[in-house]
């Protein structure tokens, strides 16, 4: 369930999303006519983007992009006919990431319509990234399972080959979560400081991670 930034209730179901207006419900059935995409109306998640945009998330992992005002889908990524992601999120720039096994995909507004791109790094094209995050400084850091990448505008940077990382946090410095280890990149001197290893025989499975107390 979700309420967007008109008010409006969005709620997935097993059969389709819904729309309350406060009196009455619209059903929107994710499909995307003259597509390869299959329709698919199981809801797994719901998100709205800076600009209004619906994006769904449905139980085949398949991506849709849903337009409010104009009531109908949007092809946001014509040469991608899957659109399978496991993850999405906006990020504090308004850019829409979506990642998964299948690579990564960035959607952004320019001058009022959508640019998609797509890293061309061949340990990020169409293979299984882990996690994606937008630091304080617009840095966008993708955690995949045998390196660490950042990207500068549509510049990849390879930053820690062998490292598996499953999340980031930032508070005054960046703390990237790995299979056995927290690794700390100082934002002042723009280095990576020693590792803290939490289990040095083997790698741990990571389930879940938080950051409290601002850092603490």
């Amino acid at each position: 369930m979700m309420q967007d930034s008109y008010g409006f209730m969005w709620m997935g179901t097993i059969n389709g999303l819904n729309r309350y207006n406060g009196k009455e419900f619209t059903v929107v059935h994710p499909e995307l006519p003259g597509s390869l995409l299959l329709p698919d109306s199981r809801i797994r998640s719901i998100t709205e983007d800076k600009n209004g945009y619906i994006w769904i998330r449905t139980f085949s992992n398949t991506l849709f992009c849903y337009d409010p005002k104009l009531e109908s889908m949007i092809d946001y990524d014509p040469q991608n006919k899957l659109k399978i992601f496991t993850q999405i999120a906006v990020l504090p720039s308004g850019d829409v990431w979506m990642w998964g096994d299948k690579g990564c995909c960035r959607v952004r507004y320019v001058n009022g319509k959508m640019e998609t791109w797509k890293p061309d790094h061949e340990k990020l094209f169409e293979q299984p990234i882990l996690c994606v995050f937008e630091d304080s400084n617009r840095r966008v850091w993708i955690g995949s399972r045998e390196e660490l990448f950042m990207v500068d505008g549509d510049v990849v940077h390879s930053m820690l080959k062998g490292t598996t990382v499953f999340n980031v946090y930032e508070a005054d410095n960046l703390y990237f979560i790995g299979g056995n280890s927290i690794i700390i990149f100082d934002n002042k001197r723009s280095s990576f400081l020693p590792a803290i290893y939490y289990a040095k025989d083997r790698a741990s499975t990571h389930a879940r991670s938080c950051m409290l107390m601002k850092g603490f």
